[in-house]
């Protein structure tokens, strides 16, 4: 419990990494620890009578009892008959479980004697502050001159339950501003708005969610989580994010491509409303941050943030590495170790991390066909699952079962399980990689990094004593586990990243401040592409097309695709299209007869017939979304996905979601296909020439093709509808790294369609010859 005696203490830097300096404060803070049990907040604002600057502190320090007090602007407590005019009031909240201790009760009737004067005051203040707040809420939405008042206010800011009396005196306080917490995850948003909302003792959306497809945001919403994507769109449409007080950006270790983008564009944002007396507090969180791609980072902020650091409650986790590692069925030991565990340790629930959904759905059964494992309730999840079985995870468990979560990397960080006590850690991960100057793009399994490994170890140990068993020796760990993962920024296209930035007005992508450089020559490359594409002109500048499709949710070449097929009068077969092509690997692993959607010159083509002939027969009731899926092994959750995207993409555009009438014609399938070659003109592929072989003649390189973007011959994916055909121009979706350099999302065209969409680079790429 915090005494009196300790408060002045509260002003010391060194212990909460806050400078108490009004005029020195920035409005950026960075916190690599999170707090989990603390929760100080402490405000500069200015006395209009007396123009000297006061302090108000708040402190809930976890427990049950509280009181309240002043404090002078020295810091030091007062009594309230010394409070001249200039001193602000002080609350100390402290909660404890409803099983106090004896000790603790006498502990808190001392108290009640300390405060009870004043704890009289205070209601009947608040019951002033009552009327007042009804008698100025239009003054409250408008808060101009309260927000200069908190210009220099900092906060440091946890979720912790409060009693209900405490709840009712919190309730009757006002909120002028919404705050908002960026998650990089969907499962991470929900859960934690609503982990918040029950901890605040909040209903009826004052903390609420944003996700895309799922909005529970309300009139009365003051907290709001969000996927970082949803944060970029908002900013797309008003640049200052005015409705904003503080924005905290969370996870950010993690460092996906959105929240890179974001934290250069939110560095920026928090200087223009510093000028304009309108401030915004930007809070970059994480437990495991290079603190120093920040801080030292001048091009991103020009004075370096307040860094705090602070220490949580955990209990302590113990790490043991195997003594050998296995390479490649990592799977099995992962089933052994399991097995071990629910053999011969005391209870306690079990989390194991995976690579895939394949692999973690292969586990789960094989655990529970064990008949040893009857009192085991084994769970899977990774992100495309569905929702409901996501949920899952955070329910309450059968009576006499032990949990045993087998999990991606979705479970590292963001969301924490109830009563984890073991961890099992492969040490892997699936990423995808993209080359951006051979065009190709693969899904590799690495070793993670030592930040991640910690953080998986960190999910034990939350509610007691944790143990973490790695599938992995401490030589490997040492010897070749990097320090921190590699940005994505540094590994995945750039095409969507300057759209975005070019269409906000930021020329020159090269300058914009993230906290890695982005690399000159990727940028380059990606710059070519959307020239070719027609996104960009000569001199790098957005094209009308380009000021339109940004507006889209969409990859550049699907956001054209869009366009165009508007321009041509079938919309409706384009929204189908790209809504289908931004979703991937939507098949399951299982022989399905889909003979029904083949069309021999696409397998873009095909891919509407699918979701087409879905969305006519649902119409007429004859089958549902889960039969379908099952019926052509479709993964439920990918097809559903691309239809609410459809759904968004019509509202976007102002348009119903019509059910089509027919399926696509032949007339419309030529036209759709001019559009795809236009679209992905520099995405062609010319079969090599038979004179061209050579020696090669009688391998398999008689069926290869040339592409502008590799220089070895790739092949038609074995799955395509044109596997087989040889035609002699093509274009692809993507190439994707197998035994092969392998063209997937191939569809036939005709030369003079490449010729009519780019003729220099087509003349160029014709120059080309097989090596």
């Amino acid at each position: 419990m915090l005494t009196e005696e300790e408060l002045p203490n509260l002003k010391s830097s060194t212990k909460l990494g806050i400078d108490m300096d009004a005029e020195n404060q920035e409005n950026v803070i960075i916190m690599p620890k999170k707090v989990q049990k603390k929760e100080v907040v402490k405000k500069k604002i200015e006395n209009k009578e007396t123009e000297e600057k006061v302090t108000k502190i708040v402190v809930n320090d976890g427990k049950k009892t509280f009181g309240f007090g002043f404090v002078n602007e020295k810091m030091e407590v007062v009594d309230k008959d010394e409070k001249k005019g200039r001193d602000e009031k002080v609350v100390f909240v402290k909660e404890e479980s409803s099983e106090e201790s004896e000790e603790n009760k006498e502990m808190s009737e001392d108290q009640e004697e300390e405060t009870k004067d004043t704890k009289e005051e205070v209601k009947e203040e608040i019951k002033d502050n009552k009327e007042e707040t009804k008698d100025n809420k239009e003054e409250v939405k408008d808060n101009k001159e309260e927000i200069k008042e908190r210009k220099n206010k900092r906060i440091i800011a946890v979720n912790i339950k409060r009693k209900e009396e405490i709840e009712k005196r919190r309730k009757e306080l006002p909120i002028l501003m919404e705050e908002r917490i960026t998650q990089p995850r969907r499962i991470a948003a929900t859960a934690m708005a609503k982990r918040v909302g029950e901890e605040m003792g909040e209903e009826g959306g004052v903390v609420s969610y944003q996700i895309r497809y799922d909005s529970q945001v309300k009139e009365n919403t003051k907290i709001k989580f969000m996927t970082d994507g949803i944060l970029l769109r908002e900013i797309q449409s008003d640049v200052l994010l005015r409705k904003y007080s503080c924005i905290i950006i969370d996870e950010a270790h993690e460092r996906n491509l959105n929240t890179d983008i974001l934290i250069g564009i939110l560095s920026r944002i928090v200087k223009l409303r510093n000028k304009r007396g309108e401030a915004m507090r930007l809070i970059i969180m994480s437990a495991t941050l290079r603190v120093s791609e920040f801080t030292e980072n001048q091009r991103l902020f020009k004075k370096a943030p307040k860094v705090i650091k602070v220490e949580t409650r955990q209990y302590p986790v113990r790490t043991y590495f195997s003594k050998r590692t296995e390479i490649e069925d990592y799977c099995s030991e992962a089933i052994k170790k399991v097995n071990k565990i629910h053999k011969k340790l005391p209870g306690g629930g079990i989390l194991v991390f995976l690579t895939g959904h394949k692999e973690i759905e292969e586990v789960c059964k094989e655990l529970r066909n064990n008949k040893e494992n009857q009192e085991l309730y084994v769970l899977a999840l990774y992100s495309s699952l569905e929702p409901k079985e996501q949920e899952k995870i955070f329910e309450k468990i059968p009576e006499g079962k032990r949990l045993c979560v087998i999990s991606t990397d979705i479970a590292e960080t963001s969301i924490t399980i109830p009563n984890i006590k073991y961890v099992v850690d492969s040490g892997r991960k699936k990423t995808r990689y993209y080359d951006t100057k051979s065009g190709i793009s693969s899904f590799v399994i690495k070793w993670i990094s030592k930040a991640s490994a910690a953080q998986r170890a960190g999910r034990a140990g939350r509610n007691f004593e944790g143990y973490c068993y790695r599938l992995y020796s401490s030589s490997i760990y040492e010897n070749i586990f990097e320090e921190f993962e590699k940005a994505e920024i540094e590994r995945m296209p750039l095409e969507s990243v300057i759209l975005t930035l070019k269409g906000m007005g930021i020329d020159k992508v090269i300058n914009f401040p993230v906290p890695s450089q982005i690399n000159i020559e990727r940028l380059k490359e990606a710059n070519k592409i959307l020239e070719i594409i027609g996104i960009l002109d000569s001199k790098e500048r957005i094209t009308e097309i380009g000021k339109i499709i940004k507006e889209y949710p969409l990859h550049p070449r699907l956001g054209k695709i869009l366009y165009l097929t508007q321009k041509k009068g079938i919309e409706e077969i384009g929204l189908t299209l790209v809504s289908g092509l931004s979703v991937n690997d939507i098949f399951l692993d299982q022989e399905c007869d889909r003979s029904l959607f083949i069309n021999k010159d696409s397998d873009l083509i095909s891919l509407i017939l699918l979701i087409d002939t879905f969305r006519i027969a649902e119409a007429k009731k004859s089958i549902t979304e889960l039969q379908y899926c099952k019926l052509y092994g479709i993964k439920i959750q990918a097809f559903h996905e691309i239809l609410l995207l459809r759904s968004q993409l019509c509202n976007i555009l102002g348009k119903q979601n019509k059910i089509p009438t027919h399926l696509i014609t032949p007339s419309e399938q030529i036209e759709l296909r001019k559009i795809i070659a236009s679209c992905f003109v520099d995405n062609v592929a010319r079969l090599v020439r038979r004179e061209e072989l050579g020696k090669y003649i009688n391998s398999g390189l008689r069926h290869a093709y040339l592409t502008a973007i590799t220089k070895q011959p790739a092949v038609i994916s074995s799955k395509s509808v044109l596997y087989g055909q040889l035609p002699d121009y093509i274009v692809f979706h993507e190439i994707v790294e197998t035994a092969y350099k392998t063209m997937v999302g191939v569809t036939r065209v005709n030369f003079k369609w490449l010729e009519d969409a780019s003729p220099d680079f087509i003349t160029s790429f014709e120059k080309k010859s097989f090596n």
